[in-house]
């Protein structure tokens, strides 16, 4: 019988290539400013706005580092939440930057779900 060896899984982003990972860390600066500017437009609401946004950014990391398909699924709806959200917004405010908003988090939804196609185990 032979032993076999411990198995020590790679990080989340063993598998990336360069390039991806700058195209997250841009998703993410892009995703910080959203944040900024959205904090600076609605100075009523700044607690909620904010609150909800770092509850989807939470969301979205766990849907990046898991691979079970079921919660990437979840966690893809639940960033469905906040296209809604910013829609609603840009509809109540008239502000064109709550449509930039949601488009970002449709990109997000799809990165969470699509990124296992990309990142493929060696």
């Amino acid at each position: 019988m032979g032993h076999e060896p411990d198995y020590v899984p790679p990080p989340p982003s063993g598998n990336a290539s360069p390039k991806q990972v700058g195209l997250i860390f841009g998703l993410a600066l892009v995703l910080v400013v959203f944040v900024l500017v959205a904090f600076y437009q609605s100075p009523d609401a700044i607690m909620q706005v904010g609150a909800f946004l770092i509850f989807l950014g939470l969301v979205f990391g766990a849907g990046l580092v898991s691979r079970n398909e079921t919660v990437q699924l979840i966690t893809a709806g639940i960033m469905m939440l906040g296209v809604g959200g910013a829609v609603s917004l840009g509809i109540n405010s008239g502000d064109a930057f709550w449509y930039v908003g949601a488009v970002l988090f449709v990109l997000c939804a799809a990165i969470i779900v699509g990124k296992d196609r990309f990142l493929t185990e060696s």
